[in-house]
C-alpha cells in the first residue's frame, strides 16, 4: 500500500503506511521463524520514498541494509537502486562506482530491463560529469536494449540522454532534434519539471547559436509549468528568472547551464535555492 501511494505522488500518505508496516512487521517477527518472508523488499521499497523525498543518507542506509541480508542473485538490483540515489544526490562518481559492484551480478540474457537500467544510469552519471565521449561509446547499446523492451518512456528517456550527449559533443542539430522530441513528450504528458529540464536544454543550444527569437518563444511556451504548480517554488522561482531573462532576451548560455545543473541538483531537494 505504501509503494502505491508513493507512485501516486502522495508521499506523507506513503511515509505514514510504510511506518506502519514497518511496526507490524517487527511485532510479527517471531511469527516468522523460518523467515519465509522476504524482509528485504519492505526495505528497498521504502528506500525509493525516502530518495523521492530527498532523504538521501537514509535511503543508503536501508539499501546497505538489505544487501546484507540479500543473496548473490538479488544484490545487482539493490546496487542499481543505490547507485540511482546517488545519481539523485548529486553523488555521480559515487553512483559509478556502485554500477561497477553491481555490473558483474547482473545476467544479460535473463534480465534485459536490468541490464538496460543499469546501462541508462551510467550513461546518465558520465553526462552529469561532462564525460561525453564516455557516453557516447555506451549510447548505442542504450538504445538497443530501450527499443528491445519497448516501453514508451524508457525510449524517451534514452532519448533524452542522446540529445544531453549531442549537446555535449557540439553536435546541435542532432542534440535539437531529440530535445525537442523528448519536451514535446513531455508536454504531452504534463510531466513539469522534466519538460523544464529539457526546455533550458534547448534553450541552451539556442543561445549558444544567437537564436534568441527563439528562446523567446520557448520561454513563453512554458507558461503551463507556472499555472499548473507542479514544481516546487525555489525551483519555480530560477525558471521566472529565466523566462524573464529570454523575455527581455537576455538570457546568456553559461548562466543558463548553471540554472540547468542546479535543476538537476533541486529536483529533489525542494529547499535548496538557485544563485544566480
Amino acid at each position: 500500500h505504501g509503494n502505491a501511494l508513493r507512485v501516486s505522488g502522495d508521499l506523507p500518505a506513503s511515509e505514514a503506511s510504510f511506518d506502519l508496516a514497518d511496526d507490524c512487521w517487527k511485532r510479527g517477527a517471531g511469527g516468522d521463524p523460518g523467515q519465509l518472508l522476504d524482509g528485504r523488499r519492505p526495505l528497498d521499497l521504502k528506500a525509493s520514498l525516502l530518495r523521492q523525498r530527498g532523504r538521501f543518507d537514509e535511503a543508503i542506509q536501508l539499501l546497505d541494509r538489505a544487501l546484507a541480508a540479500s543473496p548473490p542473485k538479488a544484490a545487482a538490483r539493490l546496487l542499481i537502486i543505490k547507485a540511482a540515489t546517488y545519481n539523485r544526490a548529486g553523488e555521480y562518481a559515487r553512483a559509478l562506482e556502485v554500477l561497477d559492484q553491481a555490473e558483474p551480478k547482473i545476467d544479460e540474457r535473463g534480465e534485459r530491463r536490468l541490464l538496460w537500467t543499469h546501462r541508462f544510469n551510467r550513461v546518465n552519471s558520465w553526462c552529469h560529469l561532462d564525460r561525453f565521449r564516455d557516453a557516447e561509446a555506451l549510447l548505442p547499446l542504450v538504445e538497443a536494449l530501450s527499443a528491445e523492451l519497448g516501453n514508451e518512456l524508457d525510449k524517451q528517456r534514452t532519448r533524452w540522454l542522446k540529445g544531453r550527449t549531442c549537446a555535449g559533443l557540439n553536435r546541435w542539430a542532432e542534440a535539437l532534434a531529440a530535445l525537442s522530441q523528448v519536451r514535446a513528450y513531455f508536454h504531452d504528458k504534463q510531466i513539469a519539471y522534466d519538460y523544464a529540464l529539457a526546455s533550458l536544454e534547448v534553450a541552451e543550444i539556442l543561445l549558444l547559436n544567437g537564436r534568441f527569437q527563439q528562446v523567446r518563444q520557448l520561454a513563453a511556451e512554458m507558461s503551463w509549468i507556472f499555472e499548473e504548480q507542479r514544481v516546487h517554488k525555489e525551483a519555480l522561482a530560477a525558471l521566472t528568472l529565466f523566462c524573464h531573462a529570454a523575455e527581455a532576451e537576455e538570457a546568456q548560455a553559461e548562466w543558463t547551464r548553471r540554472l540547468i545543473k542546479y535543476l538537476y541538483r533541486a529536483q529533489y531537494k525542494p529547499e535548496l535555492r538557485f544563485e544566480p
